[in-house]
């Protein structure tokens, strides 16, 4: 029943009943609003988005602990893809770009072969993502990438001919 919908330019906020009412999040600070991108509810007290200070600045990971009550504005930097996500059966285990999480958003951990979870099969628990590698300073390799154990690794499935937005 756990719904976060993070904004471009009003900050977002969340349902713990499943839509029927929200709680605005003033994650940015900003008295007029703020950029939030990506983000996941991990309980009905806990998420994450990533904020920015423009609509094409540098991205930041943000997190409530206290169903937006406080808000901690992390200096860690989202460079991956702009998306949050958890793991079936693993309510713990997060994440936000390149970065994971498996202690309910209290320390992030950057991932290695993973620039984001797009996706998971609900019944392996299994996580899908994608991860980019460069061949020169214009092209870079693509790739569908899959971790068994809650995105601790990360295994290529397969390479793709452009960056992966969606799965």
């Amino acid at each position: 029943d756990l719904i976060l919908l993070p904004s471009q330019d009003y900050n977002g906020g969340f349902s713990v009943n499943g839509g029927k009412t929200y709680k605005y999040v003033n994650w940015a600070g900003h008295e007029w609003g703020g950029h939030t991108y990506g983000g996941y509810c991990m309980s009905d007290k806990i998420s994450f988005v990533s904020r920015s200070e423009s609509w094409s600045g540098g991205r930041l990971l943000t997190v409530t602990r206290d169903g937006g009550e406080t808000i901690d504005r992390t200096d860690i930097a989202v460079k991956g893809i702009t998306v949050g996500m958890g793991v079936p059966g693993k309510p713990e285990v997060g994440f936000m770009g390149e970065w994971r999480t498996d202690d309910w958003a209290e320390t992030w951990t950057e991932m290695k072969g993973c620039l984001g979870v797009y996706g998971c099969d609900y019944e392996t628990g299994m996580v899908f993502g994608y991860d980019a590698e460069p061949i020169d300073e214009k092209t870079k390799h693509h790739f569908v990438v899959v971790s068994r154990d809650a995105g601790v690794t990360w295994e290529r499935l397969v390479e793709v001919h452009a960056e992966i937005t969606d799965i």
